[in-house]
């Protein structure tokens, strides 16, 4: 990989950015561009990351930070020719063009809000690399999530009705930022979809629950703590003692001791 020059790579990224409207061109100049930083020596093993699904070019951090930055303002200017270019930077089975997508995607005026939903529903379901996943909720959802949470909440609540598991768990990796964003108050839908899986929780999705819940603990540690227990007395709940042992170290010894007697009282009623 050459040397990367703050000049140099401005220019370039410039350039390439004037062929924003001309999405064919865009990508073609992209690999190009992409291709004289790429680093070919990079290892999965020898970085400690794991082996990617997609193919990457492995380029350095500043390279992909500068390429966003030219392309920040468009999405606001153009919404319409973000979209589309968006499209077709996630046609393409690169990862440094699948997480370009997921960036400006999240920059979007919400005014596009059906448009910016109908590619986040597609986008799940051809999306193949951990990092991928964790950009369309991070950085995908970015504006989503800020100016219109009850629509994350909408669009949350059908992937935790999917059957499909992997669906699930992307609905609980979805709300995490959301319940974590300051002044975010509406729990009683947040509680509300996670109530199903308070009782039942399958394997694969559990480190996800706990993860979720230890947030809210965090954030909101009496309204977490009646939730478990409302659904510790509640029928049918074969997880919910599980999920509570995960995260009781989260709370302050007076809850802790209050949702022990919970169980206890529970396993003495059961």
């Amino acid at each position: 990989m050459p040397a990367i020059s703050p000049a140099k790579l401005k220019l370039q990224t410039t350039r390439l950015a004037e062929q924003y409207t001309q999405p064919g061109i865009f990508v073609r100049e992209l690999h190009k561009l992409l291709s004289s930083y790429a680093d070919n020596t990079q290892r999965p093993s020898q970085s400690g990351a794991p082996s990617a699904l997609i193919e990457s070019y492995n380029v350095h951090t500043p390279v992909m930070r500068q390429i966003q930055l030219s392309l920040k303002a468009i999405p606001a200017n153009d919404p319409h020719g973000a979209l589309e270019l968006c499209d077709a930077l996630w046609s393409e089975p690169f990862l440094e063009h699948r997480l370009l997508a997921c960036t400006m995607l999240g920059l979007v005026p919400i005014s596009q809000s059906e448009t910016i939903v109908t590619r986040l529903e597609y986008w799940t379901q051809t999306v193949p690399e951990h990092r991928l996943l964790m950009a369309l909720i991070d950085q995908g959802m970015a504006r989503l999530r800020q100016e219109s949470p009850d629509m994350v909440l909408e669009l949350v609540d059908s992937w935790l009705k999917s059957p499909d598991l992997r669906f699930q768990q992307f609905g609980l990796r979805a709300l995490l930022p959301l319940v974590t964003q300051p002044g975010f108050q509406n729990l009683p839908a947040v509680f509300h979809l996670l109530t199903p899986f308070l009782r039942r929780s399958p394997t694969s999705i559990r480190p996800d629950m706990v993860e979720l819940l230890s947030a809210l603990t965090q954030r909101f540690p009496s309204e977490t703590a009646y939730t478990l227990k409302t659904t510790l007395g509640a029928a049918d709940n074969p997880d919910t003692a599980w999920i509570i042992r995960q995260v009781l170290p989260e709370f302050a010894k007076p809850i802790q001791d209050g949702l022990k007697k919970a169980m206890k009282n529970s396993i003495k009623s059961g």
